[in-house]
């Protein structure tokens, strides 16, 4: 599009000031807003004379009017970059989607309402809640798979888990609600793995599922500070919802960042921890690292956590099945899932029992407790 009057005083008031802050603050608009106003105007000023005129006339996106290489100035350090100007958006623009939903709703998005805090809790005690695998709007037919799942089975399972744990947990201060990934079935309009692209079986629409999992998150964390002073809520990045992940925990950092007793995890190289007292634990999908090499990635990441505590705990997904072992560093233990099975699984004679666990750890003593709610406790009659 050609440069609106808006973008022209932006860009004015940036070579008067040389600051992007100070014209955010000039203007009442955010450094995004204004660096990407400076990067709109300045595509436009680099154009070829013909390109702009194409532009002027009709209205047209300058990707629309010229696609192909194009050399744009960095407003930030005044270096030229070669750039390829495709769709609606430049590979120089490196703003993800993520971030793109922080900024359009960090202002207006409704934040959460305030839950009345429980009394009596135990401030040595945190409880973990731990869901992974729960492939929210996937699709198994009884038939194929001998076990049925979709969109509205999952948030029911999910809904009826988290009642049932909270009913055998103990009245910890503080709790973790530890989403360990691929809570989302896949990341996109199409309905694939978004690596290797392989089709999935799917039963409802990429905005509904997203529309689902917010709600599920939400619900979730309103139950848990019904019985827990504090909530961190970890959203691990998963192979099947990389990118919707990020987007989640953007979200809801937003949603909760008026509410204390809610913090979020907003890591974004898709390993997470959390420290209570001299007790540590560590959250990773399992999809870039192995369980029998987890240990020493932890403990080399969060170098100081980990040599701040006596007993440390990893906690992975992904492979839909139980596993516990005790390493020189920590215990690690590879989560199952309440999900079924999808038709890939099922056919080549895959299978585990479906649980979720929540787990109790004292700050000085490491586990001390822990509840497992088994499916058929919490299955549609």
């Amino acid at each position: 599009m050609p440069m609106t009057e808006r973008q022209r005083q932006i860009r004015e008031a940036y070579q008067r000031l040389q600051n992007k802050s100070a014209v955010a603050r000039e203007f009442g608009i955010s450094e995004h807003t204004v660096r990407e106003s400076l990067v709109k105007s300045q595509r436009y000023l680099d154009a070829d004379p013909g390109v702009r005129d194409a532009v002027d006339q009709t209205g047209l996106s300058m990707e629309s009017a010229s696609h192909g290489w194009r050399r744009i100035q960095d407003p930030d350090t005044g270096n030229w970059n070669s750039v390829f100007w495709r769709n609606d958006r430049s590979v120089d623009e490196a703003q993800t989607f993520a971030d793109l939903v922080r900024e359009a709703m960090g202002g207006d998005l409704p934040k959460a309402t305030a839950v009345a805090a429980p009394t009596g809790t135990m401030d040595d005690y945190c409880t973990l809640y731990a869901l992974t695998d729960a492939h929210v709007g996937m699709l198994a037919w009884p038939e194929e798979t001998g076990e049925a799942w979709d969109t509205d089975i999952a948030e029911r399972t999910i809904m009826r888990w988290m009642a049932c744990s909270l009913e055998l947990t103990k009245p910890s201060t503080y709790a973790v609600l530890a989403e360990i990934g691929d809570l989302l079935h896949w990341d996109g309009l199409e309905a694939v793995t978004p690596a290797s692209k392989n089709v999935l079986d799917a039963d409802t629409r990429y905005q509904k599922l997203v529309r689902v999992g917010i709600r599920i998150v939400r619900a979730l964390v309103r139950m848990m500070l019904t019985k827990h002073q504090y909530v961190h809520v970890v959203l691990a990045e998963g192979n099947h919802d990389e990118s919707t992940s990020a987007v989640l925990r953007e979200f809801f950092a937003v949603h909760y960042e008026d509410e204390p007793r809610v913090t979020i995890d907003q890591s974004a190289g898709g390993f997470y921890a959390y420290q209570h007292g001299e007790t540590s634990l560590y959250f990773h999908h399992g999809h870039k690292v192995k369980p029998d090499q987890i240990d020493s990635v932890f403990a080399s990441r969060y170098r100081q956590m980990f040599g701040t505590t006596r007993r440390s705990y990893a906690h992975l997904g992904h492979l839909h099945h139980q596993e516990i072992k005790s390493t020189n560093l920590m215990k690690v233990e590879q989560h199952p899932t309440l999900a079924a099975m999808d038709a890939f699984a099922a056919k080549r004679g895959y299978g585990a029992e479906r649980v979720a666990t929540a787990i109790t750890y004292h700050r000085k003593y490491g586990e001390v407790s822990r509840d497992v709610v088994p499916y058929e406790m919490v299955a549609d009659e």
